[in-house]
């Protein structure tokens, strides 16, 4: 039932509004808490409040420029917010530069690659995404073989599916979902649930 789907969403958008405010308090009395910040980036990023999660991650990295996680839900806050989806790609590449192995970054940066896909670069595009997943896979067979064979199936699908017809399934699928390894989350693309542990 969608309405129970759309009151359930409500709940968590209210919750969201509640933890920024009570953060943005925490913030105001201690203005040097470098981790109210990112609790705010993280409340704000949770409500789809993208210029609250935007200003929050900034200033937040501004102290902590090599926290990988922090700069990958920036990278989608900015790709979700502005529907530019180099500037997210920018700060996937930031992340891969002090850690190459970020399979957090990876998969996101599949996820966002994918998304730029347009009628005229699908190629480029999509080529750039089976990029940052096929890294993504070769960091998970060191990890977690589950995440590793999910991937594989993802890239058979891509290569099996054909350029175009992929980078439109692709750019229709799941975005705005920033995948931290740390947590039992996962991401639908092409029908695969990639399950992140």
């Amino acid at each position: 039932d969608s309405t129970a789907g759309d009151g359930q969403n409500e709940q968590q958008l209210a919750e969201s509004r509640r933890k920024v405010d009570s953060i943005q308090t925490v913030i105001a009395q201690h203005p040097r808490d470098t981790a109210a910040y990112l609790s705010l980036a993280e409340a704000a990023y949770d409500g789809n409040n993208w210029p609250v999660a935007t200003k929050a991650f900034q200033t937040y990295l501004g102290l902590n420029p090599y926290d990988g996680e922090a700069r990958v839900g920036y990278a989608v806050t900015l790709a979700q917010s502005t529907q530019d989806m180099e500037l997210g790609l920018v700060q996937i590449d930031s992340v891969l530069l002090f850690k190459p192995d970020h399979l957090d970054a990876l998969i996101n940066g599949g996820i966002i690659a994918a998304q730029a896909i347009n009628d005229s670069n699908h190629r480029e595009a999509l080529a750039r995404a089976q990029r940052y997943f096929e890294r993504a896979k070769a960091v998970a067979i060191k990890r977690d073989t589950a995440v590793a064979a999910r991937i594989d199936k993802l890239l058979e699908q891509i290569k099996r599916t054909g350029e175009r017809g992929a980078g439109q399934h692709l750019a229709g699928g799941t975005f705005g979902t920033h995948v931290p390894v740390e947590q039992d989350q996962g991401i639908d693309v092409l029908g695969h649930h990639l399950q992140v542990v």
